[in-house]
């Protein structure tokens, strides 16, 4: 008889298995299905990054053997602050990145895998990302790796001078319209979930800048002669470095095989949903029926502005 209780599955369909911690009694398996290790195919911009606020549009396409893995793939982002009529700051224009800049730099991300949109944040992805960061990286993740990507919180929320850590750090590396440089890897479903996509598999990447006044910390709000925000983002080189890996010939077979027979690829992701609603000033409860609908969120993470 079967060793596992009857209970329901995660997903419809899917056969009951052991944790691998409970594996005591096997040797772990030895991975025959990939001929060596990554290889880092870097894709620029379908049009010019020079463009405004033209947005970024990579192209993937998985040829030959090759197989894409976007969970290992990143993204690289060389940029400048200028002013509003493209001259360079000097030693009076206190301005810099805000804190996760990799990811506040851009209001929307879309996914397209064969023309088929599976992953769009609605122009959520920069608080989006913000709160996977915030909540998922640990301190010494936090203190290490993510400084790629500018995470240099203030010690103080909007306060926009050298006595705050955070934001003296992040001057220091884009002061005088000096020249920057960030890696990261881009937080949506597809890219945190394991599976690889097979070759001729197509993957558009859309990534929609976000205004300067959203991604920009400056001392000040105006700044003569120039109306709204007086500094902008100038974007000088974008690559996205893919993961391809080779695959052996009998894994590609068998996948081929079973593509030909009508099955289709399965990949598990776990979906973000962000919601903004606004309660009055002064009320002790609120009651907003369209806040969970459908399914049953896992985790419900709250923000008050």
């Amino acid at each position: 008889g079967s060793i596992f209780d009857q209970r329901p599955t995660v997903y419809e369909g899917s056969e009951q298995s052991l944790r691998s911690e409970l594996n005591l009694f096997t040797l772990p398996p030895t991975d025959v299905s990939t001929k060596n290790s990554s290889e880092y195919v870097p894709s620029f911009p379908l049009t010019s990054v020079r463009e405004g606020f033209a947005p970024l549009e990579f192209l993937l396409l998985a040829e030959n053997s090759g197989y894409y893995d976007l969970s290992d793939s990143f993204l690289s982002l060389t940029c400048r602050i200028v002013k509003q009529n493209g001259e360079e700051c000097g030693d009076t224009n206190i301005v810099a990145p805000s804190s996760n800049f990799f990811h506040a730099m851009f209001q929307n991300l879309e996914v397209y895998v064969n023309i088929t949109l599976v992953s769009d944040s609605s122009n959520f992805y920069p608080s989006i990302a913000y709160i996977q960061r915030l909540l998922s990286a640990n301190p010494i993740e936090k203190a290490n790796a993510l400084r790629d990507e500018l995470w240099y919180p203030n010690d103080v929320p909007e306060k926009f001078t050298s006595a705050d850590q955070g934001f003296k750090k992040r001057f220091e590396l884009s002061q005088k319209s000096q020249q920057f440089t960030m890696l990261g890897k881009l937080c949506c479903n597809i890219f945190n979930q394991p599976r690889w996509f097979p070759s001729g598999t197509e993957i558009r990447i859309i990534l929609k800048r976000s205004p300067p006044e959203f991604c920009l910390n400056s001392a000040v709000e105006t700044l003569e002669p120039f109306s709204g925000c007086p500094y902008r983002v100038e974007l000088n080189s974008a690559i996205f470095y893919s993961s391809r890996k080779t695959i052996s010939q009998k894994i590609l077979d068998m996948h081929r095989q079973k593509l030909a027979s009508g099955d289709t690829c399965k990949y598990p992701m776990v979906d973000v949903d962000m919601r903004t609603f606004t309660v009055a000033k002064g009320l002790t409860s609120a009651t907003n029926d369209g806040i969970v609908l459908g399914r049953i969120p896992k985790i419900i993470v709250i923000g008050v502005t």
